[in-house]
């Protein structure tokens, strides 16, 4: 799985504002100057967010964004839901299908189809489980984390480390 750019740059700013707590707001440029993004790519991040109901602007001198529902109740699929519209790309056989025109010859008998359905669902597990609570940790406290909870599945390669 990859994240494209608005994505990864969803996460950090939806992560800052857990990390603020609760009740308090972040302003765009304040986001902004955290993260070294632009004004108008957090601008327009924030305005995602919002119609994703993962975010509040909030009117006044204290203003900004904040969480709209704590932050353990915000999990990784929901952000990648309001980000993108969709978290798993299933249906890919057909989708491939109808831009070459042809059925494949693999359609009644796949093996490789039966990987992206468990890739697909321990994937799933992952997101869905995983909030943005849990992400408030440092790198190593997280690793430790993924690993007791969610075991073999996450743990690092030699060449990750």
């Amino acid at each position: 799985m990859r994240l494209s750019a608005p994505e990864e740059y969803g996460f950090r700013c939806v992560l800052q504002l857990a990390r603020e707590g609760g009740g308090t707001a972040l302003t765009i440029p304040g986001l902004a100057k955290r993260e070294g993004m632009t004004l108008a790519n957090v601008g327009k991040i924030m305005g995602i967010l919002k119609r994703g109901r993962l975010v509040e602007s909030v009117r006044g001198r204290q203003g900004g964004y904040r969480l709209a529902r704590p932050a353990d109740r915000v999990s990784v699929a929901d952000i990648l839901v309001a980000m993108d519209g969709e978290v798993y790309r299933a249906g890919f056989c057909g989708r491939a299908r109808r831009r070459r025109g042809k059925t494949c010859v693999h359609s009644g008998d796949c093996s490789i189809r039966s990987l992206w359905a468990e890739i697909d669902r321990l994937l799933r597990r992952v997101l869905e489980q995983t909030t943005l609570q849990d992400l408030i940790r440092s790198e190593p406290t997280m690793t430790s984390w993924l690993g007791e909870r969610f075991g073999e599945v996450s743990a690092p390669r030699k060449e990750e480390v």
